[in-house]
């Protein structure tokens, strides 16, 4: 069970990057199109699963239970991993996990913030955007399974970030994006915003 908790959170981190389509870019996306600001958002939250999937600067708080097929742990981690092909992005915060063997259930609760320094990536156009957090971007997740697997799911993302692209246009956008499970359909259900674009969808996990 501790191990499908772990794959839970690294499934359920990387969906609204996965997942959603979006509808025209309002002022904050202004000098970027709808399909550049999908990619800057997978890529936002792709360097960050990678980032919190190293966990290299991770350290344990408490830790409980472990020898009665129930338990719980609580880490730290604060960790940078570099852009390519120039920059670095900062992911800190706090997990938490817990299980019970016997009743094969788990979970999740998550709340960290991705902070980007100058971080470059090259879009489909072959273009760089360099992203500066302003000053981070706040996220929190809650997630439970039970035997047939998920059966809660919240992610929440919020923060800003200013952009800077290679041919010279720049700006700031926001992000406010909401995952959350819906258990009569097993679909997860985005709504929100990433920089003045609209984001609505639904993952099949």
């Amino acid at each position: 069970m501790r191990k499908s908790v772990l794959t839970l959170a690294a499934a359920a981190l990387a969906l609204s990057a996965c997942a959603g389509d979006g509808t025209g870019p309002g002022s904050a996306g202004e000098g970027l199109s709808q399909p550049e600001l999908v990619q800057l958002n997978r890529a936002i939250l792709g360097i960050s699963a990678g980032v919190r999937g190293h966990a290299r600067g991770a350290s344990l708080s408490t830790r409980t239970g472990e020898s009665l097929g129930t338990g719980s742990l609580t880490f730290d981690f604060n960790d940078t991993a570099p852009c390519q092909p120039a920059g670095s992005v900062g992911v800190a915060g706090t997990i938490g996990i817990s299980w019970n063997d016997a009743a094969q259930t788990g979970g999740l609760s998550a709340d960290f913030a991705v902070a980007h320094d100058g971080c470059a990536m090259r879009l489909d156009n072959g273009q760089l955007v360099t992203l500066t957090g302003d000053p981070d971007i706040d996220v929190m997740m809650d997630a439970a399974t039970g035997p047939g697997g998920l059966t809660a799911l919240r992610i929440t993302e919020q923060g800003a970030f200013t952009w800077a692209r290679d041919a010279g246009n720049h700006g700031r956008c926001t992000v406010d994006v909401v995952a959350e499970l819906n258990p009569t359909t097993g679909q997860v259900v985005l709504s929100g915003s990433f920089c003045g674009m609209n984001v609505t969808g639904t993952y099949q996990g």
